[in-house]
């Protein structure tokens, strides 16, 4: 993943992966960890709020855009 490390801004992994993002992070890339498993539509719309605010794209409006 640091290879990403010249083209990425943050990397948005899933929570069971938060050992690995802490070593990514000691690596110099900023990492985001949430749940990544979309099962039901309020999994995307968490999923989705936290990439945006992770990238400083703003966030889906209160409704969830839908």
């Amino acid at each position: 993943a640091t290879c990403y490390r010249d083209f990425l801004d943050v990397m948005v992994v899933d929570d069971a992966d938060r050992e690995a993002a802490d070593e990514l992070q000691q690596s110099g890339l900023r990492v985001e960890c949430t749940a990544t498993v979309m099962k039901r539509i309020a999994d995307r719309i968490n999923l989705a709020r936290v990439t945006l605010a992770a990238a400083g794209a703003g966030s889906l409006p209160a409704s969830g855009g839908i």
